[in-house]
């Protein structure tokens, strides 16, 4: 139930009536004075701070007549839940005496005395729709439904104006009273009341010195002037706002419909690219045609990225701040077409470049090819670049014996050095690639001069300085000799000296 319902025979017109608690009292008279609406009611039942009001009003409306026996409540859920005082608050308010009190402590004794005090209230024709049960529980809003059944009916109900109730004689007051003043229209005690103009009166009508109603009145009237005259402004405006609203909404569907066919067109094309960076197939020249026309087709795409940005200037200009249609914003696709620009410029670069060295230096395809394949294997982040560790594993996957002890770390650091002389931290692809390559080149040259040696030698593992002399011009010949080691195999002679060791120092893999 919503509220707690009492319901009696009215002495006064023999009409039966129904009064929740949870409010104002509720009585069907001819004219619904006191009828309040639906909403109201259920407000007052359910507010937690109406509720405590109540309990408050209550204990101290209970105390106001048990003191009279020199007692008192001080929690009212509570307190009645025995039944005693319950049935001595109804004896003094009533002055009856009702039946003896059970003094036992036990539940079903407590049931008793409450049950004694509703079969009194109901003797009195009032119909209760409590149970003891609920009055022993505790039950708060059954209690004070109770206790106000008993206010309206020992306390208010049996006072009497001109042979109305007291509700109705205060009610035809306070329309009297306020009859004299604009404004003012008293048919109930609730929404009549809302405004405050009809306590006013009442003040004013009993003590007009304490304020000037009329002042009352003439401010209210301008405030709903002023209000009346707001009513069209706001309602244009909201009409405003809701076309502008409109126009909004059809600038984020028209941004989002372009923006959820660029940005993954964007990035299909960075997955391709990124392909084509890890694995090359077919020659070099082939690779690069397919990069130059990807690139084409980057170039022809830009007209679609002109167009978004038209409509992104739209959402700018109508301080749009959230597209819930698209994950794409102007600024993440201007960051991936950027991106993907830059890369594909670099990539074709790189290419070019792999060209020429091959030419250049005469590396061969498959060997450039093995060199991409062995970085983009270590290569874990794709972001082009090794950090030392991932280098190290890298050179000695191509070859390199790099020991794991202290002369292996020397020797790697004088790598590091060549391929990161602004120490860096780290190796990027065209280093790598520069110093593979350079190896390479090295290493020929390297073999190519000791075999020229070894043909001058006659095939023998050192060469004299008799053969340097003849073999070559003077100056070279003092040269080479000031720089050559002597040779210390087991087939040494006197003047002998060693090519191998002069050859590889001379391209830099040992000092002279």
């Amino acid at each position: 139930m919503s509220a707690y319902y009492y319901q009696e025979t009215n002495g006064h017109n023999g009409t039966s009536y129904q009064q929740p608690y949870g409010g104002y009292p509720q009585q069907n008279f001819v004219d619904d004075y006191m009828v309040p609406e639906e909403e109201w009611e259920r407000e007052a039942v359910l507010d937690p701070a109406w509720e405590r009001q109540q309990k408050k009003t209550f204990t101290a409306w209970c105390n106001s007549h048990l003191r009279k026996v020199g007692t008192s409540i001080e929690n009212i859920e509570e307190d009645f839940q025995n039944g005693l005082k319950l049935m001595l608050l109804l004896e003094v308010i009533s002055n009856e005496q009702l039946v003896k009190p059970d003094r036992g402590r036990m539940r079903f004794h407590k049931i008793a005395n409450v049950n004694k005090a509703l079969d009194f209230i109901m003797s009195k024709g009032v119909k209760l729709m409590v149970g003891a049960e609920e009055i022993v529980d505790g039950n708060l809003k059954m209690t004070l439904g109770m206790i106000w059944t008993i206010i309206l009916r020992f306390a208010i109900q049996d006072i009497s104006v001109e042979e109305m109730s007291a509700k109705e004689g205060l009610l035809l007051w306070c329309q009297r009273k306020t009859a004299p003043y604009k404004n003012v229209n008293v048919q109930n005690f609730h929404t009549s009341f809302k405004d405050g103009l009809a306590f006013c009166a009442l003040i004013h009508r009993h003590r007009p010195d304490l304020l000037d109603y009329s002042k009352l009145t003439k401010e209210i009237t301008a405030k709903w002037n002023e209000v009346q005259s707001l009513v069209p402004q706001r309602d244009q405006d909201l009409q405003t706002e809701y076309l502008k609203q409109q126009q909004n909404e059809r600038i984020r569907l028209q941004f989002a419909q372009k923006a959820n066919v660029v940005g993954p067109w964007i990035e299909r094309h960075h997955e391709q690219l990124q392909q084509l960076t890890i694995q090359v197939v077919g020659t070099l020249e082939q690779h690069q045609k397919k990069l130059e026309t990807m690139e084409t087709n980057v170039l022809q795409y830009r007209p679609h990225i002109d167009e978004l940005e038209k409509y992104n200037q739209q959402i700018q200009e109508c301080m749009i701040f959230e597209n819930r249609h698209t994950p794409y914003t102007m600024e993440v696709i201007r960051v991936a077409w950027e991106q993907l620009n830059t890369q594909l410029t670099r990539q074709i670069a790189e290419i070019k470049n792999q060209i020429y060295t091959i030419e250049k230096k005469g590396i061969s395809e498959e060997q450039m090819n093995d060199f991409r394949a062995a970085f983009a294997h270590f290569d874990k982040s794709r972001c082009r670049r090794l950090d030392p560790k991932e280098f190290r594993s890298c050179l000695i996957a191509c070859g390199y014996n790099i020991r794991e002890d202290r002369q292996g770390d020397v020797d790697f650091q004088r790598i590091m050095s060549n391929v990161d002389p602004t120490q860096t931290g780290f190796v990027t692809f065209e280093s790598f690639l520069d110093f593979m390559t350079r190896e390479c080149s090295e290493e020929d040259n390297v073999d190519q001069l000791t075999l020229a040696f070894k043909t001058l030698a006659g095939d023998k593992a050192f060469i004299t300085a008799e053969i340097l002399k003849r073999e070559l011009p003077s100056e070279q010949a003092e040269w080479c000799m000031r720089r050559m080691k002597s040779y210390t195999g087991v087939d040494n002679m006197p003047g002998a000296y060693d090519y191998k060791t002069f050859s590889s120092a001379l391209y830099g893999e040992s000092d002279l």
